[in-house]
C-alpha cells in the first residue's frame, strides 16, 4: 500500500538557523507512516517563492498544509493554496502567525478568500480560534508539541536570584522590559542576575546600551543565541523565566521553561491568558517594569509558592507531550477529523 503524500509549506531553515520549527518536527515524526516534503529551505523570499511554485507543481500530493502567517509571509499561503485549489488536493492550514488578527482587520478581504480554500483550518492559538470564530471561520484547535523528554523537570541546581530570559532581540519580544525590571529590583536584590539569550534582530545594541545607561553591567549578561537542545540547562539552573513578549500565538519558550520547572512571570497577552491559569501556574504582568518587577518580587521572596507554581507548570506542559499530540495528527491526515 502506498503511503499518502504529504507537503509541508513553510519556512524550514533548520539548516542554516539551528532551529527545527513545529511543522519539520512534525514531518520528522510522521515519515514511519506517510511520505512528506517539506518546502522551502530557502531564506531569500523569491527563490522560496519559486521552489513552492515549482513543488506544488511538478508533484502530485495527497495533502497540502500550509503554515500560514501574517505580512509577507502571507503571500506563500496565498499562492500555495491557489495551487493546491486548482489541483483539487486536500488542503490544511494552520494559523500561526500572532498578528493574523490585526493582519485581518486591515485586510478582511483578501485573508477570507485564502481561509475560504482550505478543506481544514487549524491553530495551535486558543486566541487566534476565537478571534477567527468571531468572524465566521470554523478553526480546529491542534497545540504545538514540545519534545518533553528534552526538558525534564529539575529545580535541584537553581542559583539564588537569577532571572532568565528567552527570545530574539527584536521589538515583538520587549527585552528593554526585561532589563528595566532588573533594574526596579536591584535594590532589594543587590545580587540579583539576568541572563539574556537569543538572537539579535536588530535591538541589541540598544539594549546593551540600556545596560550601561541602568548601571547594570554587573547584573545583565547577554549570551546571544544557544541551540534548543541546551536550553534545559538555563531553565533549570535559573530562578525565575521573564516572558516580555507583545503578542504571542503559543508561547513555545514559555512551556519549555514550564517544563523545567522555572516559575514563569509573562506579559497577559495573546494565547498566554488562554493556556495559564494567573497564580496557579504563572504569574500575569502588565507589560511595565513596576508590575513585572513586583510579580518577580513574589516568587524570589515566597518559595512555597514559586515551588507550587513550578510544579503546576510542569503538569500543565505535559499535555502538550507528543504523545498527547500525535492522535489529533493521525486523525486528521487520516481524514477522520474536519
Amino acid at each position: 500500500m502506498n503511503k499518502k503524500r504529504i507537503v509541508f509549506v513553510g519556512s524550514h531553515l533548520s539548516d542554516k538557523r539551528g532551529t527545527k520549527g513545529i511543522s519539520e518536527k512534525i514531518s520528522i515524526l510522521l515519515r514511519d507512516k506517510y511520505e512528506v516534503v517539506l518546502v522551502s529551505r530557502y531564506e531569500n523570499l523569491a527563490l522560496r517563492s519559486m521552489d513552492i511554485i515549482w513543488t506544488l507543481l511538478s508533484s502530485r500530493f495527497d495533502i497540502v498544509h500550509i503554515d500560514v502567517f501574517s505580512n509577507k509571509a502571507f503571500y506563500y499561503a496565498d499562492i500555495a493554496s491557489r495551487i493546491a485549489k486548482a489541483k483539487k488536493e486536500r488542503l490544511i492550514m494552520t494559523l500561526r502567525g500572532g498578528m493574523l488578527h490585526e493582519e485581518y482587520e486591515r485586510y478582511p478581504s483578501r485573508m477570507k478568500k485564502v481561509f475560504e480554500r482550505a478543506d481544514i483550518l487549524q491553530s495551535p492559538s486558543l486566541f487566534l480560534i476565537d478571534f477567527f470564530k468571531r468572524k465566521g471561520f470554523n478553526v480546529n484547535y491542534m497545540p504545538n508539541f514540545i519534545e518533553i523528554d528534552r526538558f525534564n523537570y529539575n529545580r535541584d541546581n537553581v542559583h539564588p536570584n537569577t532571572i532568565l530570559w528567552v527570545r530574539a532581540f527584536a521589538e515583538i519580544y520587549q527585552p528593554e522590559l526585561a532589563v528595566r525590571t532588573i533594574g526596579k529590583l536591584v535594590t532589594k536584590y543587590p545580587d540579583i542576575k539576568l541572563t539574556m539569550i537569543g538572537p539579535d534582530h536588530g535591538l541589541l545594541p540598544g539594549i546593551e546600551k540600556l545596560i550601561i545607561e541602568l548601571e547594570l553591567d554587573d547584573h545583565v549578561e547577554v549570551v546571544g543565541r544557544i541551540p534548543n537542545e541546551e536550553l534545559y540547562r538555563y531553565y533549570q539552573t535559573h530562578a525565575v523565566y521573564l516572558n516580555t513578549t507583545r503578542y504571542e500565538s503559543f508561547g513555545m519558550a514559555v512551556i519549555e521553561a514550564a517544563a523545567c520547572g522555572i516559575p514563569v512571570v509573562s506579559t497577559n497577552v495573546g494565547e498566554i491568558p488562554y493556556i495559564w491559569n494567573d497564580n496557579e501556574n504563572i504569574l500575569l504582568s502588565r507589560a511595565d517594569d513596576e508590575d513585572m518587577a513586583q510579580k518577580v518580587d513574589i516568587l524570589l521572596s515566597d518559595p512555597y509558592l514559586a515551588a507550587s507554581i513550578s510544579k503546576n507548570a510542569r503538569k500543565k506542559a505535559e499535555t502538550f507531550s507528543w504523545e498527547h499530540i500525535k492522535a489529533k495528527w493521525m486523525r486528521l491526515l487520516d481524514g477522520k477529523e474536519s
